[in-house]
């Protein structure tokens, strides 16, 4: 595991996880920290400016700090969430677009986008369970609810007790394991 303190001395095991978990590799998150002033604890916010359609190297550091201001006020009336997921059912893509992984904003790593497509994930597909809650590295998961618990990202979202879901994939895997060995 590269050591993400050359970053920036704050950098965690549990802030990097937290990056990683959005599909931040450590190039782009050293280019955000040392050329956009941002730091470890920034990931939800780095998220944010890609949900808002903005691409970091086209902003002006008054930018950054206008959507940085707008995104605090946000999560004081807790509402990034909820608009996430309105935002999300009101976006239609094209079918031109809808294979074209850099549409979705999420700035996966080429290995996690292959994994959800190596799971058949359609690339909004793998944006809507990623804005569910999941985590970029939730792949594996995400099929396993949608083909075998017969569960959408939505639903999730709207219903389901993820520790819950989690607890029993692990089973899942553990009785799988047990019957391959």
């Amino acid at each position: 595991m590269t050591n993400w303190k050359n970053i920036h001395p704050e950098f965690t095991e549990e802030l990097q996880k937290e990056w990683e978990g959005f599909g931040f590799i450590y190039e782009q998150v050293e280019e955000w920290v040392k050329d956009y002033g941002f730091d470890p604890h920034d990931a939800e916010f780095a998220i944010y400016i890609g949900d808002e359609g903005y691409i970091i190297d086209e902003l002006e550091e008054n930018k950054i700090r206008e959507l940085r201001e707008k995104y605090n006020k946000s999560i004081e009336r807790n509402v990034v969430a909820k608009n996430s997921s309105l935002k999300r059912k009101r976006e239609e893509i094209s079918d031109s677009k809808d294979n074209n992984w850099k549409n979705i904003k999420l700035d996966l790593a080429p290995e996690l986008v292959k994994e959800w497509q190596e799971h058949g994930f359609k690339p909004e597909e793998a944006k809507d369970w990623i804005n569910s809650g999941m985590k970029a590295t939730d792949a594996d998961f995400c099929a396993w609810l949608r083909d075998t618990k017969e569960f959408d990202a939505e639903w999730v979202l709207n219903y389901g007790e993820v520790s819950q879901l989690q607890s029993e994939y692990r089973q899942h895997l553990l009785v799988a394991q047990q019957i391959n060995n």
